[in-house]
């Protein structure tokens, strides 16, 4: 008997609390990685290489970013659910990644400017800073890993919520004719084309770190995430497929870390082209396990787990602030990564749970609460439109 049955999901709200974890986790790591690189002398061996993979997570924000936001066009194709209101979106995209990252912006230029230099980041020229107000920090070779290095990322996440309308749009004109999964995998096939053609122009010229951070190169993890959507949506995955994706995603993110950290990636051009395909594919796979299972995944579902996905857009933002204050201040224990990390998690995560729950959750909550209703899906003028539940609207689903 196959475990692959086009059967109503699994409670919407358990598998978007499963996602959520995962998305705590991936901030985590990435704060543990930071923590790493500032506290390590020149050490290698296993623990380092580990540690350095840690790096992985960045791919897991973006497939997951595919994933949650591109799943509303998805339900609209496939269960005759409303298309998302294009008003809707862009205001929950807004309010989801502008008011924490300004805050986060305003305490973080003069605290640099009181510590003066922390170890090659500083304060751009005045003239500059406006492309953080408005997450084109990664366009510009002056500011791309400048005053807070990890929000490079959103100028990528920001170039993507442009693009994937335009590109769900291509998804539901094909869709007219028959609504189908294939349908919805054309954007994503023609993300990763374009994203891996841009990369191997990139493989034949200088190092560019600007290129390189661009949404192109970063294209085809999006794309995982859109697959996923695509192709796992309306299944429930019984015990033995959810075990076999979840052996099958760790084994590829298992073999692109080691791909990169043997230098074998590095040999050859391959590194630069495929940079962390193959790590996105086991993602891929990890979120359709996560939320297709027909039974939610026990370990995803514990409260402290809950607690940091709401709060790992703050985790993310304030980490880096948080070790330059504590660099700046003295008490950051230099050589020592385990009480380094606890030090700074003891600084981030009140920040984090002031930022969710005093400016991000309130306007998230008053966008949902204003939103206009949405229109019926196009190509099935016979389904009925269903408005409740978060997955038939693409502001629902936050990407951190």
């Amino acid at each position: 008997m196959s475990p692959l049955r086009a059967q109503p999901p699994a409670s919407g709200t358990r598998r978007l609390a499963g996602l959520d974890a995962l998305r705590g986790l991936a901030a985590l790591a990435i704060l543990v990685l930071h923590v790493w690189l500032y506290t390590r002398s020149d050490d290698d061996g296993s623990v380092a290489a580990v540690l350095h993979e840690l790096r992985l997570a960045l791919p897991l924000f973006f497939v997951l970013s595919g994933f949650l936001i591109y799943r509303a066009w998805v339900a609209a194709v496939l269960d005759g659910r409303p298309l998302p209101d294009l008003r809707r979106y862009v205001d929950a995209r807004v309010r989801r990644l502008v008011p924490g990252a300004w805050l986060c912006l305003v305490v973080t230029v003069p605290l640099l400017l009181a510590l003066d230099h922390v170890r090659g980041v500083g304060v751009p020229s005045a003239e500059l800073l406006p492309l953080f107000a408005v997450f084109a920090q990664a366009l510009h070779p002056e500011t791309v890993a400048e005053l807070n290095p990890p929000m490079w990322t959103l100028t990528v996440e920001a170039t993507f919520y442009l693009v994937l309308p335009v590109l769900a749009g291509l998804a539901v004109l094909a869709a007219r004719r028959r609504p189908s999964r294939a349908a919805l995998l054309l954007p994503a096939v023609l993300l990763a084309a374009g994203g891996t053609a841009w990369n191997v122009w990139l493989a034949g010229r200088p190092a560019d770190l600007v290129l390189a951070s661009a949404l192109p190169a970063l294209a085809p993890c999006f794309a995982a995430g859109m697959a996923a959507a695509a192709l796992g949506h309306g299944r429930r995955l019984g015990r033995p497929s959810v075990l076999a994706l979840l052996t099958a995603a760790a084994g590829l993110v298992a073999l692109n870390g080691w791909w990169h950290g043997s230098g074998t990636a590095g040999a050859t051009d391959a590194g630069r082209i495929w940079r962390d395909a193959i790590a996105a594919a086991g993602f891929a796979l990890l979120l359709v396990a996560v939320a297709q299972a027909a039974r939610p995944l026990r370990a995803l579902e514990a409260r402290p787990l809950a607690w940091l996905g709401e709060r790992s857009y703050g985790v993310y933002l304030w980490h880096m602030p948080a070790i330059f204050a504590l660099r700046g201040a003295g008490l950051f224990p230099e050589g020592r990564t385990t009480a380094a990390t606890l030090a700074v998690l003891a600084v981030v995560l009140p920040i984090a749970h002031l930022s969710w729950t005093r400016v991000e959750r309130p306007l998230l909550t008053a966008g949902r609460r204003g939103a206009p209703r949405p229109r019926s899906a196009p190509g099935r003028p016979g389904a009925a439109p269903r408005t409740s539940g978060r997955p038939a609207t693409a502001g629902a689903s936050v990407s951190r």
